[in-house]
């Protein structure tokens, strides 16, 4: 497996597909998550409720 110091690649190259990627990562979760994973923002505490406040 080659290190990062053996890449053909300028720190700033590197630093920027690396941005990239996060930002790529990111989208992902936000707009593609799966909605069985997820839970809502704002959870009632209300037993019995499934809207806010009685």
């Amino acid at each position: 497996m080659a290190s990062i110091a053996n890449l053909d690649i300028t720190t700033e190259e590197l630093q920027r597909r690396i941005r990239e990627g996060e930002a790529a990562e990111m989208r992902h979760l936000l707009h593609d998550a799966d909605p069985d994973s997820t839970v809502p923002a704002f959870v009632s505490l209300d037993k019995g409720s499934k809207g806010g406040a009685a």
